[in-house]
């Protein structure tokens, strides 16, 4: 997926650390856990970065990368 640069915006103006989340749903996909809403969800939680890039595009690229690692593990 692609992100969008608001997060990059953010922790570079205020100069603040990133913390990657990946939310990944574990149930598989029905209509009766979609309306009854009983669906599992798993949330992984990276370590907290600081941005390398100052450039809006790489910045967002390097969350993106971030999140992606989470999602692979």
């Amino acid at each position: 997926n692609q992100g969008r640069i608001g997060s990059a915006v953010l922790a570079l103006d205020t100069k603040t650390p990133i913390l990657p989340l990946a939310i990944i749903d574990s149930a598989p996909g029905s209509i009766k856990k979609f309306i009854l809403r009983k669906r599992k969800i798993k949330v992984v939680v990276g370590q907290a970065f600081t941005l390398k890039q100052e450039n809006l595009p790489e910045a967002t690229k390097e969350i993106m990368q971030k999140i992606g690692q989470l999602l692979n593990n």
